[in-house]
Formats: C-alpha cells, sequence, structure tokens
C-alpha cells in the first residue's frame, strides 16, 4: 500500500486553507433603524453594533442606554462603562430620525429608514468604510467615505429619494466633507480600540485568536499542525520497517510504486455573510448597485 491513502486521510482529518487564502478583515458594523407612522417621526430608534460579525452591542430603548450582547462584549471594555457608546449611538439616532423627517413622500403608514454603516481594517493594514440608507428595507443610497463616491440603485424612486436625502445631508454644516471623513476616522478608531483591549473571539471555526496589531495566534490551528506533522512521521517510519520487511522475506526485492497523488486542495468558504446587514427584513446585497455618482 502506498502513502497516497494515508494523505488523504490525514487531508480529511486536518484540513487547511491554502497558503494563499486571504485572511478576514477586522469589521465594525452600525445598524440604526427609525420608524413613521402617518407622517410622523416615532421617539426612540432601533440600534445593534457589530463587531467582526459577532453582535456586540444593542440599544436599549426603554432605558436609553446601549448594553453589551453576552459576557465576551462585557469583557472587551472591562469593567468600564457604556457611556461613549451611549452617546455615540443616541447621536446617530437623531441625525436619522431629522433625515426620515426631511423625507417628503412620507404617506400613511408605517415606514422605516435604516442606515448600515460599516468599517474594516485588512491584513495589509489598508481600511474601507461606507454607509448605506434603506428606505422601507430597500437601498436606495450607499457612500465610500472615503472618497466620498455616493453610488445610487437606477430605479427612478430611488433615484429621486436619493437625491433629496443627500442634499439634505450636504444643507446641514455637520454633514459636509470634514464630517464624512471623521465618521471614516471615528469609526476605525473604535474598532482598534475594541481589538486592542481584550481578547476577541470569532466565530470562524471557533478559534481563539489573540489580537495584537494583526500579529495573530491561532491556538486550534498550530495544535493541529503540530499532530499532524507527529502522524506524519510515526506513519513514515511504520511503512519504512514494513518495506523492508517484504523486501528481506521474499526471493527478490519487491518493487514499491509511489503513487504521485494528485494535488486535492480544501476549499475554505468566506464565513463574512456581506448581504447579511440589517433586520430582517432589511437584507440587500449592497454590491448589486447601479449608477455611481460623484459627490
Amino acid at each position: 500500500m502506498g502513502l497516497g491513502p494515508v494523505f488523504l486521510l490525514l487531508a480529511g482529518i486536518f484540513p487547511f486553507a491554502p497558503p494563499g487564502a486571504a485572511a478576514e478583515p477586522h469589521s465594525l458594523r452600525y445598524n440604526l433603524t427609525v420608524l413613521s407612522g402617518d407622517g410622523s417621526v416615532q421617539s426612540g430608534f432601533l440600534a445593534e453594533v457589530h463587531l467582526d460579525g459577532q453582535p456586540f452591542l444593542r440599544y436599549d430603548r426603554q432605558k436609553c442606554r446601549a448594553k453589551p450582547q453576552g459576557q465576551w462584549a462585557e469583557d472587551v471594555l472591562g469593567n468600564k462603562t457604556w457611556d461613549r457608546e451611549t452617546r455615540d449611538l443616541t447621536g446617530n439616532g437623531k441625525d436619522l430620525r431629522m433625515t426620515l423627517a426631511h423625507i417628503k413622500d412620507q404617506k400613511e403608514g408605517l415606514h422605516s429608514l435604516q442606515e448600515i454603516r460599516v468599517c474594516e481594517i485588512h491584513e495589509d493594514n489598508s481600511t474601507r468604510s461606507s454607509q448605506h440608507f434603506y428606505y422601507d428595507g430597500e437601498l436606495f443610497l450607499s457612500q465610500n467615505l472615503e472618497t466620498e463616491e455616493w453610488t445610487v440603485p437606477q430605479s427612478s424612486r430611488a433615484q429621486t429619494l436619493a437625491m433629496n436625502v443627500r442634499n439634505f445631508l450636504k444643507e446641514d454644516a455637520m454633514k459636509t466633507k470634514t464630517h464624512y471623513h471623521a465618521m471614516h476616522a471615528d469609526c476605525l478608531q473604535e474598532l482598534r480600540r475594541y481589538l486592542e483591549s481584550s481578547v476577541v473571539l470569532r466565530r470562524t471555526g471557533k478559534v481563539l485568536v489573540l489580537q495584537s496589531h494583526w500579529q495573530t495566534f491561532h491556538v486550534s490551528a498550530v495544535a493541529a499542525a503540530a499532530a499532524a506533522a507527529a502522524a506524519i512521521f510515526v506513519i513514515i517510519i511504520f511503512y519504512v520497517c514494513c518495506c523492508k520487511k517484504k523486501t528481506s522475506a521474499a526471493e527478490g526485492p519487491e518493487l514499491v510504486s509511489l503513487q504521485v497523488l494528485d494535488q486535492h486542495p480544501v476549499g475554505t468558504s468566506d464565513h463574512r455573510d456581506a448581504t447579511q446587514l440589517g433586520f430582517q427584513p432589511l437584507m440587500s446585497d449592497l454590491g448589486s448597485t447601479g449608477s455611481t455618482e460623484g459627490a
């Protein structure tokens, strides 16, 4: 028996990602929603914050405070209070309510305006940030916060609404170029603060990742690699000994053909659900946008 089946068995037991696989970026995502009924904007708002794809914070409307979601989220900032997060979410909710109040085509019934703001830090230290607006669950306006480029779907209804909202944001002195750059910088600052404050558990394969300026140490991956190397070494020694015994017992040396295995790369899936960006049914593919308009 050749070593081919042995390597295939080990590949199934220890599925390693290809060497060139890109690491997932760290991300911080704000998700806010405000509602209006019969043309009047309701008080309060809904808000959630996700860190590296995991529920991290939510806004308690009864207590008007930001609260961590789970013990791991509390551990990120230790015993510090959540006053800063409460203040930021409250300000963002107020701005979104003002934007909804400005929309002229509100009709009778319940309507929603949702803002999703995302910032990312990649392994090469590059960054990316954007914000997206949904009206009644339909994406109508997106902006790259670094380039300030606006993107609008091609439907006429979305374009009309997008122009209305964009002009309103520009008219406000707080929504100038400096403000967009500030949103980009503030989001990245918060993301770095969370990552540097403690050990963050990521759900990708349930691997414990120690975060320190991208010097990551994957505990389970290293243990698996060590176990695989030891297993391969033992199997090869055992195989060589068996071959020597067969050769000495037979009349002539037995020719052992070592099979050249085809490469069997283990596929990896992208665990980041880029389309799961909001409350149901406010789920849209942000990549399927139409025309692009400069700021």
